[in-house]
């Protein structure tokens, strides 16, 4: 440590004591504590207006040489090159005067860069105190109390419910082996603060608002109320509420002005550390509600990894300035302690805790890879017409980089391991100094090897895998080509700057393929079934005809196309019953059989295949391959996706008004739709605009069978339509298909076809617009 305190002597002039390898120093000088205040307001207005870098610099500097004068045979400047040559040191500053105080002493700056975004240095404050402080360490389990408060009186409004899944997310693969227990607090009043508070806690983490208020004793705490509004809560009632208690380590004012002081109060972190807690983290500033969140998950992150408390103070400040290199928020945090800087859980104890792999961990990871798709096993002739019509980037398709699941190049192979299983991808970023700064990616398969051969601890940075970056504006057809050719499964996404904008994992390209092209159909009632007077070719399976009144829903414009299929099939490594079985029903022209080698990719046997037909509807599927799908796509696309029942298949098709066929109640022609083995086999999904459904929709009369949800009644007498997933009963399936005659594509026909058949296939629908 370098200890540095700072004091004001009876005339008006500062005097510095410097501690340090075994050595005193100290000077006086006078300081113009005033023009640093106003280089100072750089902090509270926008980082990115003109001068404001300057400014800080300037300031940062002017601190920096205020401490350093005593040029370089001086204690300060022998102890910096020592701790730079050693692997880092930290400063310890009391700052005695508020004028002083109140300055952002870690922006200091000497000449090359900022001390606080470096390697070799992290900046803590310490306060005298009657009491040697205690131990931060605390062992395990960490237990932590986390309140939120969101008043509704208070402004801005914060996403306390994303912080809540950042924080969450750091800890849990200490909480997945039990060395983290949080109790979190949504809405947080004084009682429930309180009553939490009497079980045994060793971090007390506030995110909310707050304030600096002279008049009521500096700063404050904003809990919400009895009614919703704010309940201020003072310095005052915040020490009695949490310094005097023996267990409690560290407190995580994740708030606006709880590190700010002046000559009439203390900050109230500086408060809480002055009455007796180890540690207090507080803001000297405002933090937008993005960085506040980005903050918390790396401190966290940090703090989960058996880091030090300044370690994780100075992770978090680095994860700040990478993220958004215009704005000075990283400046904001400040620490104050003066306990020895230690972790709160050591790292003997986390890999003491940390159990030797179980096989079924092992198994779950196995199963993470074989859902995985594989890059060298992707036909691209099955996909590639949809990626090349699409229009999107990299940048579009990403996952971005706030949600980016991302590791310290330190984190041990334990960790790693419940990270991978419990966010479920099998690429994980490494990264060293900062998110920026990527040195590999951790893959499920080289972690399952290393795991394997019983290396059960150590660091991830020693089993990488080289990084593939692309750039955010990239077209996705072009990434997907590079992939290939480099043999990359995943690639990090960088921004203009070089810094990280995210990860594009393979299933996301695969997720773009199915995109659908969605057709509302409004809410209200529709005739549905037929009637003998007007329709003479009508079964007896749709009769009485009768009014059905349905919600608002979207339906597919067209049925699901091979290369769709092929972009679930690939992503998750999915197996059709067609293909389990071994076989699929062929119309041979005369018959069916049951032919061998049949499947969606070979429709018609080993002889067949769909690669020219990436624009065709999927055929030999069943109803479980259907829900398979549409569970995929409603992941791959955050829209819930499902098969239609056959109420809504039906008004798709035929409207309101009961018509016979999708485009009226003339008979079909060549022209719209594909039926009576006028082609003899499936066409291009879309290829008959003219037969047109009232509201838009295509392929609803011949090319396939189109399977719904809808378990099969022999008629509409009493109808109660059972859509339930449960069950194996036979559903209906509509539309007819492209060898069976007119009576067969009317909007009404219905029939039931359980076994996969070369024409079967499926649409989607999404309720509600």
């Amino acid at each position: 440590d370098v200890k540095i305190q700072i004091s004001l002597a009876p005339d008006g002039i500062y005097t510095v004591a410097i501690r340090a390898m075994g050595e005193q120093s100290g000077f006086s000088r006078s300081f113009d504590a005033t023009a640093a205040a106003r280089l100072a307001t750089c902090l509270r207005g926008d980082t990115a207006e003109a001068g404001a870098a300057r400014d800080l610099r300037v300031l940062g500097e002017t601190l920096y040489d205020f401490l350093i004068a005593g040029g370089d045979d001086g204690l300060l400047h022998r102890a910096l090159v020592r701790g730079s040559e050693q692997g880092g040191a930290t400063l310890r500053l009391q700052i005695d005067p508020p004028d002083l105080a109140a300055l952002p002493w870690e922006a200091l700056h000497d000449g090359r860069g900022f001390l606080a975004l470096g390697d070799d240095f992290s900046v803590i404050r310490t306060l005298p105190r009657s009491q040697p402080a205690r131990p931060l360490a605390s062992g395990a389990p960490l237990r932590i109390v986390a309140a939120a408060a969101d008043p509704t009186d208070a402004s801005p409004t914060l996403d306390q419910a994303l912080e809540r899944e950042r924080v969450m997310q750091a800890l849990a693969p200490l909480q997945a082996v039990g060395l983290a227990q949080i109790t979190w607090l949504e809405n947080a009043t004084v009682n429930t603060l309180y009553t939490a508070l009497q079980e045994d806690a060793d971090i007390f983490y506030f995110s909310g608002h707050g304030g600096f208020e002279p008049e009521h004793g500096g700063g404050l705490l904003l809990l919400a109320g009895e009614a919703g509004g704010a309940q201020p809560v003072d310095a005052s009632d915040l020490t009695s509420l949490l310094a005097k208690r023996a267990d409690l380590r560290l407190a995580i004012l994740n708030t606006d002005l709880s590190a700010h002081g002046d000559a009439t109060a203390p900050a109230l972190a500086a408060a809480l550390m002055q009455a007796g807690l180890p540690a207090a983290i507080g803001m000297q500033g405002t933090l937008r509600d993005t960085s506040a969140i980005r903050f918390a998950q790396r401190l966290f992150d940090a703090l989960a990894l058996g880091r030090t408390v300044g370690a994780a103070v100075q992770a978090a400040r680095r994860e700040l300035a990478a993220a958004e290199p215009e704005s000075f928020e990283w400046v904001l945090p400040v620490l104050y302690t003066s306990a020895p800087d230690e972790a709160l859980v050591a790292a003997e104890t986390l890999r003491d805790a940390m159990p030797a792999p179980r096989r079924a961990e092992l198994a779950e990871l196995e199963r993470l890879i074989a859902r995985s798709p594989r890059l060298e096993a992707i036909d691209l002739s099955l996909v590639a017409v949809t990626l090349k019509a699409s229009r999107a980037t990299v940048g579009n398709i990403m996952v971005r980089r706030v949600d980016v699941v991302a590791l310290p190049a330190d984190t041990d192979v334990e960790i790693a391991l419940a990270t991978m299983l419990k966010s479920g991808h099998g690429h994980i970023p490494v990264y060293g100094d900062s998110i920026d700064d990527v040195r590999g990616m951790l893959n499920a398969e080289t972690l399952l090897e290393t795991l394997r051969t019983q290396r059960t601890s150590g660091p991830i940075g020693e089993i990488l895998q080289a990084a593939f970056f692309v750039p955010e504006r990239m077209h996705i057809v072009d990434t997907f080509q590079a992939m290939q050719e480099r043999g990359s499964d995943a690639a990090v996404v960088i921004d203009e700057y070089g810094g990280m904008a995210g990860l594009l994992a393979l299933a996301d390209i695969l997720a773009q393929i199915v995109a659908f092209d969605w057709v509302e159909i409004p809410a209200g009632p529709f005739l549905m079934g037929s009637d003998k007077r007007k329709d003479d070719q009508a079964y007896d399976d749709e009769l009485p005809q009768h009014t059905m009144t349905l919600p608002a829903y979207r339906m597919a414009r067209m049925p699901v196309m091979v290369a769709q299929f092929a972009a679930f099939v690939e992503a998750t490594g999915y197996m059709t019953q067609a293909e389990q079985q071994g076989s699929a029903y062929v119309w041979t022209g005369q018959k069916w059989d049951d032919v061998k080698g049949a499947n969606w990719r070979h429709p018609r046997g080993p002889e067949s295949d769909v690669r020219q037909k990436q624009e065709h509807p999927v055929t030999c599927v069943t109803f479980a391959d259907s829900a398979a799908f549409c569970e995929w796509a409603s992941k791959a696309t955050g829209t819930t996706v499902r098969l239609p029942s056959e109420a809504e298949w039906e008004k798709a098709a035929r409207g309101t008004d009961g018509r016979i066929y999708p485009w009226g109640d003339d008979k079909p022609t060549k022209e719209l739709c594909n039926f009576g083995s006028s082609v003899g086999t499936t066409t291009p999904v879309g290829a008959y605009p003219k037969g047109a459904s009232p509201f838009g929709v295509l392929d609803m009369a011949g090319n396939v069978w189109e399977r719904t949800s809808t378990k099969w009644v022999g008629n509409y007498a009493n109808y109660r339509p059972d859509d339930s997933p449960e069950g194996d009963a036979t559903r209906t399936v509509r539309g007819g298909s492209f060898f069976f005659n007119v009576r067969f594509v009317r909007c009404a026909c219905r029939n039931y076809l359980a076994y996969p058949r070369d024409n079967v296939g499926f649409r989607v629908v999404s309720p509600g617009f």
